[in-house]
């Protein structure tokens, strides 16, 4: 039996990090609204694998990159196995995103992999490669269910020449290991859903020539922390979330140190939604996050500061009726989405070494970004079926638009 308070968990999180790549064809088609009951809500809320027992889900998608390149990817993979009647168990796959991790959603990744590009010949993965997160689930009661997942990304290069005149090695990776709970508490009609990460991403190196240079790094640390709280009235929910996402690191190379690297982000969002009219699925919604970057460098004589902002607004409306049918699907469901975002960016420089000065730049970017979005999605018996195409963007008659997915489940709805 499925729980109505596992309804809203974030799928707007994955948003707010990479627009291109779908996390799930219908939520997508739907203006990317988190106010609805999916499976892929378990990428981001463990206990959620105790809501869908018994599924599988996977996502096909592409989209065009800013050069105007068409990309393929195969997106999430969900698979969660039933184990009684309180334990769930459970993997996701493929949820690397462009900023190199499934996880990591900073410059750590990129930061690390270009400092130890200088002995390893540009053969560093451009991401994580992705290894399976594990999940378990346990739900003990109707009202109570907690969830955990374990994941580990690792990515290494290793490179040696040995002949009579040269003995050269070199040992390079990048690692990050860490886990993510999170609980659902229901008191009536309310809910509360608290989500906690961890995470310790680190770098470790080692060039053997004449001499041997160790590379590691400092002080890194991943932390997000957040909770929702709903509360479901008849046919109406509304939900409220609030996250906060921090993530520091310093790289070392011998005695040389870098600068201090920290990146913090907060997201908040309020939804509400309904069903009216025979099976019309109505939801809005709003977001609003923040991301900030810092880079501090003490160990010069110029006490070079870098600091960057960007903020975004965004409101979401979707909806979606499903059709039931008698002969060879058991129902066919239209839906269509848009998302409207205010964005602004700043950006500040300080070098408070010789001449001090400050650059400031502050200005809106992309002030009328306006997101349409239209899929629809076919049952039957156990396979589900949902296609999704960014039709606000459409690259011609023919090239067809700069984003589509399709996601394929199989299991009870």
């Amino acid at each position: 039996m499925k729980n109505r308070f596992l309804m809203y968990v974030p799928v707007v999180l994955s948003c707010f990090v990479q627009f291109s790549l779908a996390q799930n064809a219908r939520v997508e088609a739907m203006g990317g609204i988190g106010a609805i009951d999916d499976i892929s809500h378990v990428l981001y809320h463990p206990a959620g694998i105790n809501d869908f027992p018994d599924q599988v889900s996977g996502t096909l998608g592409s989209y065009s990159d800013t050069a105007g390149e068409r990309i393929e990817y195969f997106g999430p993979f969900i698979a969660i196995k039933s184990l009684g009647d309180y334990f769930n168990v459970g993997v996701i796959a493929n949820t690397i995103e462009e900023s190199g991790s499934s996880i990591l959603y900073g410059g750590f990744y990129s930061t690390a992999r270009s400092f130890l590009l200088e002995e390893s010949d540009e053969d560093l993965p451009e991401s994580f490669p992705m290894i399976p997160h594990l999940l378990l689930g346990f739900q003990p009661a109707e009202s109570f269910s907690i969830g955990i997942e374990a994941f580990s990304e690792i990515a290494q290069f290793r490179k040696k020449i040995d002949t009579d005149t040269i003995y050269y090695t070199t040992k390079k990776g990048i690692y990050h290991l860490g886990g993510r709970a999170s609980a659902l508490i229901a008191f009536g009609p309310l809910w509360l859903c608290p989500i906690a990460t961890f995470g310790i991403p680190y770098v470790k190196g080692e060039v053997t020539d004449t001499a041997t240079i160790s590379y590691s790094s400092e002080e890194a640390l991943l932390l997000s922390v957040g909770a929702e709280l709903g509360v479901e009235v008849s046919e109406a929910n509304l939900v409220a979330g609030f996250f906060y996402e921090k993530e520091n690191y310093t790289f070392k190379k011998d005695t040389i140190v870098t600068p201090q690297f920290e990146s913090s982000s907060i997201s908040a969002y309020l939804s509400f939604s309904t069903t009216f009219a025979n099976d019309i699925f109505l939801a809005a919604e709003y977001d609003f996050s923040i991301w900030s970057n810092s880079e501090i460098d003490t160990n010069t004589t110029d006490g070079i500061d870098f600091k960057d902002s960007y903020m975004e607004n965004t409101i979401h409306v979707g909806a979606e009726k499903r059709i039931a049918m008698d002969r060879v699907l058991d129902a066919v469901i239209p839906r269509a989405g848009v998302a409207y975002t205010i964005s602004n960016y700043k950006e500040e420089y300080t070098n408070s070494g010789g001449t001090n000065y400050t650059i400031i730049r502050d200005y809106p970017i992309d002030a009328q970004d306006v997101e349409i979005s239209a899929g629809f999605g076919v049952r039957r018996g156990l396979f589900g079926l949902d296609l999704y195409v960014n039709i606000g963007n459409w690259n011609g008659t023919f090239t067809g638009p700069e984003a589509a997915a399709v996601t394929l489940s199989i299991g009870e709805e």
